[in-house]
Parts: structure tokens; sequence; C-alpha cells
């Protein structure tokens, strides 16, 4: 009985954490300002911002015109990557093998 106590807590608690984190929407205007950024194609821009409207790069550059109702997040010394996906992920469910924890064989 305890078992079953025990696991439907569980169950229960992950459950409402899981439905919190997705009632949250995503703001529908970022802007990353004062940062580098490396793009895809061009040279390094210093003192960049970089728009994201609805979870889509909309701008890039030291000139982008930041709408008022945008979530404004000050990048100072940090670098970003427009438009690069890391795409390596060594989380729950995949079977990878492991040399020594953190490191991954190919």
């Amino acid at each position: 009985m305890l078992k079953i106590l025990t696991w439907s807590s569980f169950l229960l608690v992950a459950v409402v954490v899981t439905a919190s984190l997705a009632a949250a929407p995503p703001p529908g205007k970022l802007a990353f300002t004062n940062a580098r950024i490396i793009p895809v194609s061009g040279p390094p821009i210093s003192g960049g911002t970089i728009l994201v409207e609805n979870g889509i790069i909309s701008a890039v550059g030291t000139d982008v015109e930041i709408p008022y109702d945008a979530l404004e997040v000050d990048c100072t010394d940090k670098v970003l990557f427009p438009g690069i996906v890391d795409v390596h992920d060594a989380g729950i469910g995949l079977h990878v093998t492991l040399v020594y924890p953190g490191y991954t064989k190919v």
C-alpha cells in the first residue's frame, strides 16, 4: 500500500510540474541587445541586436528597431550564434554508450 501511495504521489507531482511548465507561453517578441553576434554568413557584429518574433528570428544587426512591447534581454559580454542549432543531446531516453560520465563514444 505504501509503495502505491509513493508512486501515486510522484506521478501527481510530475503531472503538475509538467502542466505548469507547458502553460506559460513564450513572449511574442524578444530583443537580445548589446551582444557579440556571430552570424551564419557575414562578419561578426559587436554590440548587435537579435529580434525574435513568435519564435522566429526577424532581424539581426546594430540598427535593429526594437518594438515597444518586446522583452529586452541585455547580452553584454555574451556571444550569440543566431540560426545555429545544437543538435547534440544526451538526454533521457537515448541509448548512448558512456565512456566516462559526461562523455559519449562515437
